[in-house]
């Protein structure tokens, strides 16, 4: 290909847009050098915006329309890097920094609105780290998709690591995606910055002087058509930044395009960014703990969770990404509306929980897919969990009725099924199985109690009466069905009354309803189960032949509950282990101990995010049985003398909690500040460990301390072997596990 040069000499100092991307840049949260997952993907995407775009595992900008590839340094060589940095994991900007002898090469991402459209600006700083003149080499080459060809999983062909589309004429709420499809007949031309194809603006250059390459190449799928490549002359210790702005969803060329573009240079772009997101986190539970890849997930995944959302003609649709789950499935959508609400995110959570009218059929069922009966106890649940979790009694009121609709439903149902139970079910999905499929029947009484529970809040006893005696005559049928299904397999299985199927709804026994207890013998069975069946800490499936990793977060939850905190604390590990550099989790399609990537199965992933949020959550505070529980699971890594746990704002089913623990050789001290509701016991959960424990005036303590009123202070002195567990010991393990197999180390530098 010729190329036709633009040469430009730069001085040490840096232009405004490097200074801006370097000298601002908040420091590094996660300790992490490099994530799990060999070929992560990454979504980018203005919250409430329609399109949205990824990051490949090679770095490209993948959008509905093109694909735009990232060369560097003398010999022009993709970028192909997958390591991935959030420099401030609570703002969705991603970097990354590859280098070509003496010169750094850091491309960083991020979306924002402009003119209403969501635009990435896709920025590339060039740093001479000699003390020499030299030069830096950049070019960005466009096509539709780059890379092999593979069927979706939607169905639609699209490349190797990329989500299908366009995919379009899907009812809301089911999945779709904008773009365009390709066509041979697409014409590329440039006019001044501008990439233009077929009467659309696909990015808009550097303005830095620059011409268009050669004429495009042929117009094949997989085939860059255009290229623009600059050489910037660096005095010695010199930088620069070239910064292209590419519209995910491509206006037509035009003078409106032109000014709203020209009106959002870098660094206004950049302020847009983080009052955007400043902004939408207001009010989001503070969680400060000593390991920095506990936090940084943690933050990471509320940015995942707002960033999923997008606006439809009939509401809000909570998606689990925007890349091949662009979609809204009941059963994700209650667990992420309930992550958003722990964390003080109420707002957004209502309008999640909104988009439920769009699933509630005319006779009163809540199902988002045919088959998929768990989304009849989940939205009534994630309903009054909300209402709960906000205070809002009016909220709890307004529910009543489609509630009661939903309750009339299974009422019938349930009078005519022969079990009493729901239908029978054929999910095509979770459990793989038909029949009385285990968990559609856990979520449904963790639906009724929730059902109670919001009727008791609007001040209506005589609803919550009537629907305690549809509870009690369902969990009546459940139990003796659970009976009889353990004494078959020896534990709880996936389906009621048919052998086989995948375990996932069994998991749930225990969580997030005790419809039986945490230590009951059956749960405690079904939890041996669980963990005989894992593999490098996490659920697997598909007989084992796969890792799953979110599907064990009901486990770790029942083991919390069950006060079996290092085991619970050992799966919190197993999932910070196995998330990407950029501190995000994924769904399966791994085999444990291969290769580690996955072609269509792509991350981040919503439920996830909102699982980790539930767990570290309530590891820290906890609601349980009308009394609030402080540090029930906390890490002896945050433990360790001269170490310090605060969590702020943290909302619960009583009221609203923060407080501050410090750790010393010998003890412990918390100041606590509350508004629960009168009568509600706080409790401060000693370590497992510790032994012999007593407070600052000599009085003896048990495993709990009542923290009386709402605020104070308190020590409490004890000994007892502070057991070794860390995230760091848990990455050495796992890297020392894949060694031993001889693979190489999925954390090692």
């Amino acid at each position: 290909m010729r190329r036709v040069l633009a040469s430009v000499l730069v001085s040490a100092c840096a232009l405004a847009a490097a200074a801006l991307l370097q000298g601002a840049r908040p420091a590094r949260a996660s300790a992490a050098s490099s994530g799990f997952l060999a070929t992560p993907t990454d979504q980018i995407a203005v919250p409430g915006l329609a399109a949205g775009g990824e990051v490949t595992p090679e770095g490209d900008l993948y959008s509905g329309w093109a694909e735009y590839e990232l060369r560097f340094g003398r010999r022009l060589l993709a970028w192909n890097q997958p390591t991935r940095t959030l420099p401030d994991s609570a703002l969705p900007l991603l970097s990354s920094t590859l280098s070509d002898g003496a010169v750094r090469y850091t491309q960083t991402m991020f979306a924002v609105a402009v003119a209403g459209r969501p635009v990435v600006y896709d920025t590339v700083t060039v740093s001479n780290t000699s003390s020499r003149p030299t030069e830096a080499e950049v070019e960005m080459a466009v096509a539709y998709t780059r890379g092999r060809q593979i069927r979706g999983i939607h169905g639609v062909t699209t490349g190797a690591f990329r989500y299908e589309r366009p995919v379009g004429g899907q009812p809301d709420g089911y999945f779709e995606q904008p773009g365009q499809a390709f066509s041979g007949a697409f014409a590329y031309g440039t006019a001044g910055r501008d990439l233009l194809r077929s009467g659309l603006l696909l990015a808009r250059g550097p303005a830095l002087p620059n011409r268009a390459l050669a004429a495009p190449r042929a117009n094949t799928p997989t085939t860059p058509h255009d290229a623009r490549l600059f050489v910037l002359r660096l005095e010695a210790r010199g930088h620069a930044s070239l910064t292209w702005q590419i519209p995910l969803d491509p206006p037509a060329p035009g003078a409106g395009a032109d000014r709203a573009l020209d009106a959002v240079p870098l660094d206004r772009a950049h302020a847009e960014l983080v009052g955007t997101w400043h902004a939408l986190q207001t009010g989001t539970m503070g969680i400060d703990v000593p390991e920095a890849k506990v936090l940084a997930t943690y933050r990471a995944a509320i940015v995942d969770l707002l960033a999923s959302r997008f606006e439809t003609p009939s509401g809000s649709v909570q998606s689990p990404n925007r890349l091949q789950y662009r979609a809204f499935w009941i059963r994700d959508g209650a667990i992420e509306a309930q992550a958003l609400d722990l964390a003080g995110l109420h707002a957004q959570a209502a309008q999640d929980l909104a988009f439920l009218d769009t699933f509630q059929r005319a006779d009163g069922l809540f199902i988002s897919r045919s088959g998929q009966y768990d989304g009849f106890g989940q939205a009534l649940w994630a309903l009054d969990r909300h209402a709960r979790l906000a205070g809002d009694p009016v909220y709890a009121s307004a529910q009543l009725a489609r509630i009661g609709a939903a309750i009339d439903w299974l009422s019938a149902a349930t009078a005519s099924d022969p079990i009493g139970l729901l239908p029978a079910g054929n999910p095509g999905d979770d459990e793989l199985a038909q029949g009385h499929i285990t968990g559609d029947d856990l979520w449904a009484a963790a639906g009724l109690r929730a059902a109670i529970d919001d009727a008791t809040l609007a001040g209506r006893g005589d609803l919550a009466g009537a629907w305690r005696v549809v509870d009690g005559r369902f969990e009546a049928s459940l139990h003796r069905a659970i009976d009889r299904a353990v004494a078959r397999a020896g534990h709880i299985p996936p389906v009621l009354d048919a052998p086989g199927g995948q375990d996932w709804g069994n998991y749930s026994a225990a969580f997030p309803a005790q419809v039986l207890k945490p230590t009951s013998a059956a749960v405690r069975a079904t939890m041996a189960w669980a963990r005989a069946h894992m593999a490098e800490g996490l659920a697997t499936y598909r007989g084992g032949r796969l890792l799953h990793d979110y599907l064990g977060f009901a486990v770790f939850q029942t083991e919390l509950a069950a006060g079996e905190a290092p085991r619970a604390i050992a799966g919190l590990y197993a999932e910070l282990v196995h998330t990407t550099s950029t501190d995000a989790g994924w769904e399966t399609d791994i085999a444990p101990f291969g290769d580690r990537s996955t072609a269509t199965n792509l991350s981040p992933h919503g439920t996830f995010a909102a699982d980790y949020v539930a767990l570290l959550r309530n590891m820290l505070v906890a609601d349980d049985a009308g009394s609030v529980e402080l540090l029930r699971g906390a890490s002896p890594a945050w433990l360790a003398p001269g170490q310090h746990i605060a969590v702020t704002g943290a909302p619960t089913e009583e009221g609203v909690v923060s407080f501050s623990e410090r750790s010393s050789a010998h003890g412990e001290s918390l100041t606590w500040r509350s508004s629960l509701a009168p009568g509600t016991p706080l409790l401060w959960v000693l370590p497992r460990w510790a032994a012999h424990a007593h407070t600052s005036d000599g009085r003896a303590v048990g495993s709990t301390v009542s923290l009386p009123g709402g605020s104070g202070s308190i020590a409490v002195t004890f000994d007892g072997r502070r057991p070794a567990q860390s995230y760091a010991l848990a990455a050495a393990a796992l890297d020392a596990a894949y060694r031993a197999r001889g693979r190489a180390a999925p954390l090692a530098p």
